[in-house]
């Protein structure tokens, strides 16, 4: 009786939790699917460029213009110890226009900081 107690206050405490756990980023997109794996970056920023109208824009958590993307960024970095920070990972949705998408990158490519697209594991078969 005692087991099946503890699995009843687990899935009581699951949904309570499962928010905390979730690192927030912004906005929900849907990802692009992506066959590729690589390690995770230390320290990295997130930018999440959403569809819709104007692309909406996001660093972190919070919501910014296209034109301050830099400025972010380097604000970011500066509040923080930059040098710890090499990399961005970039998610964007799915109808973002792929136009859009590279001119993100270059901006943080022009920053000297590595640009990673976040994708959607999608699991590859043998047929």
């Amino acid at each position: 009786m005692l087991p099946g107690l503890d699995v009843i206050a687990l899935l009581l405490i699951y949904p309570l939790m499962g928010a905390s756990l979730v690192q927030e980023t912004g906005i929900g997109v849907t990802l692009h699917e992506s066959p590729w794996s690589y390690g995770q970056s230390s320290s990295p920023v997130v930018v999440t460029l959403g569809a819709g109208q104007g692309s909406p824009l996001w660093v972190n958590k919070k919501l910014i213009q296209s034109e301050d993307l830099e400025s972010e960024i380097t604000k970011i970095r500066e509040s923080e110890d930059g040098s710890l920070m090499t990399s961005v990972v970039l998610r964007s949705d799915v109808a973002v226009s792929s136009r859009a998408e590279k001119e993100v990158m270059h901006r943080i490519l022009k920053l000297g900081l590595d640009c990673k697209l976040l994708g959607k594991p999608v699991e590859m078969g043998v047929k």
